[in-house]
């Protein structure tokens, strides 16, 4: 599947929620619905759920939002992964979970309030950076670990495009992670043939 098709599954999977938020009442303020993890990156791959977040503001009433909203989801084939949760609760999850904080870094807006989503982004991306250090050998080891696991992708037999090396899923080396100067790539992963990232991990510099 090409970076192309990937971005036209998580096309039609946009569209689907903001059908999905709409259709349950969502409110346009005080509330979002974010996507995360390989959905924010808009890369949705064969196998891949639909990470979504419902954020809201402290002090605002969901009632029956989320059961709403999910349900017009799950009825449509895809996988869900989902949670609802705060502001605050987003950063603590994010601070005690590496996975939770990794996925968070590519959170995108789907539907509700653009500026409630803007204030999460923006706070997760401050909140990594600053323990960007102490969180290096975690994430050197999840990787290693993930890795080890499932192997290289050119070299199973029945590829998994999420998990393996050089795959899908594997974290990026993106600059806007990093604090001015950090480089992931030498950090994380081994480098190549003139200087290049080894298969651990796909460069960037969005």
């Amino acid at each position: 599947m090409t970076a192309l098709d990937r971005s036209d599954r998580a096309a039609v999977a946009d569209a689907l929620c903001v059908k999905a938020y709409d259709g349950a009442g969502g409110p346009d303020t005080g509330v979002a619905l974010v996507a995360v993890g390989g959905f924010g990156r808009a890369e949705l791959a064969p196998q891949s759920d639909l990470d979504v977040v419902l954020v809201h503001d402290e002090g605002v009433a969901l009632g029956r939002l989320g059961e709403l909203l999910w349900y017009p989801l799950w009825d449509s084939g895809f996988k869900l992964d989902h949670s609802v949760r705060s502001l605050p609760q987003m950063t603590t999850a994010a601070a005690d979970d590496l996975r939770v904080a990794l996925g968070l870094l590519d959170l995108r807006h789907l539907a509700g309030d653009p500026n409630l989503t803007l204030r999460v982004r923006t706070t997760m991306l401050a909140g990594w950076r600053r323990g960007a250090s102490d969180r290096l050998p975690a994430l050197k080891k999840l990787v290693r670990v993930r890795h080890e696991l499932v192997g290289e992708l050119a070299h199973v037999s029945v590829p998994d495009l999420r998990r393996p090396r050089a795959a899908c899923g594997t974290p990026r080396c993106s600059g806007r992670w990093w604090p001015p100067g950090w480089s992931m790539c030498r950090t994380l992963t081994s480098t190549g043939p003139g200087g290049r990232c080894s298969t651990s991990a796909t460069c960037s510099t969005r």
